[in-house]
């Protein structure tokens, strides 16, 4: 790692893949809100810390040592496509510090000086493995389950070939031994039936997307990740359907859902009928829409029963 020194906060670009916290936005409303009221506490004690910490300078307004450096990397050859347009010859990737990044650039704008560390990184993979390794070591650790999703990921960009003993001494904080062998065996499934071998993040994602489109069709509801990686649920679904498993009871399980749901919903739209005869149009539209965004939250924090019921949980 390089020794500490400051560049202008624009130079840095956070980039959502490298970091192994979820948006704030996945999971449910309720989740999201707690995390949201969690993280702005946090980035406001930052704003607080910096505030009689700038210091004018020639080059510009720079932050002292109230908080620790950002910790960054040279953009990789595998950066995906979406943010290459927004590369400059200067420009940093954020491997580590988006609470404080967030925070800097909420009270002193981007063209404030901060402290950086470089760290050395030629693949997406280098910069995601160093953003967890880094995110032990700070105060918002991310959740087991965060966790699991990134050295998911990491699985199915191939970061990992050693065994399962192996990794437990990185990983077995979160994971028992039999389910971190689980998830190396099906990343291996993975990466072998969609040919990943050297293909960049942005592909990976996109063969995987193809491969299990093909095969599961609308037989199951594709879950993927907050980073549009497929889960280990959605992976297990399709070696089980690859490999000749018994789906029939799936298949039918799903049918009798739809019918459920079908005659479910014809008797709610009765009843709605009734409820609000004689309401104005406006305001049918305007109670409709409330009644739906409070199901759609709640469909959103509820998990896909019947999935989990023959794949269990991520």
């Amino acid at each position: 790692m390089g020794r500490a020194r400051k560049v202008p906060l624009s130079t840095i670009l956070p980039v959502k893949e490298v970091t192994a916290r979820e948006p704030l936005d996945s999971g449910s409303k309720a989740k999201a809100d707690a995390l949201e009221s969690l993280t702005e506490e946090h980035r406001k004690a930052i704003a607080s810390g910096t505030e009689r910490d700038v210091i004018p300078a020639a080059q510009g307004p720079s932050i002292g040592a109230s908080i620790p450096p950002l910790l960054v990397a040279k953009p990789p050859k595998d950066l995906p496509e979406n943010y290459k347009n927004r590369l400059t010859e200067d420009t940093l990737v954020l491997v580590d510090g988006y609470q404080r990044y967030k925070a800097i650039k909420s009270k002193h704008g981007l063209e404030v000086r901060v402290s950086i560390k470089e760290v050395e990184g030629n693949s997406m993979v280098d910069l995601m493995l160093a953003a967890l390794e880094a995110n032990y070591q700070r105060p918002l650790v991310i959740s087991a389950n965060e966790k699991k999703a990134h050295v998911f990921r990491l699985l199915l960009l191939g970061a990992h070939t050693e065994g399962a003993d192996r990794l437990m001494k990185k990983y077995g904080d979160v994971f028992s031994r039999s389910t971190l062998a689980e998830y190396i065996s099906l990343a291996r499934f993975a990466r072998t039936e969609a040919n990943l071998e050297d293909l960049p993040l942005n592909d990976v994602k996109v063969a995987l997307r193809g491969a299990i489109k093909d095969t599961l069709g609308d037989l199951l509801k594709i879950k993927y990740d907050a980073k549009g990686f497929p889960t280990k649920s959605t992976v297990k679904a399709w070696r089980m359907v690859l490999e000749g498993g018994d789906i029939t009871p799936l298949i039918e399980r799903a049918e009798k859902e739809r019918e459920r749901t079908k005659s479910e919903a014809q008797e709610l739209a009765g009843d709605l009928s009734y409820i609000l005869k004689g309401a104005s149009p406006k305001a049918q539209v305007q109670a409709l829409s409330m009644y739906l965004m409070k199901a759609k939250e709640q469909l959103d924090s509820k998990p896909d029963d019947s999935f989990l019921e023959y794949f269990g949980e991520d």
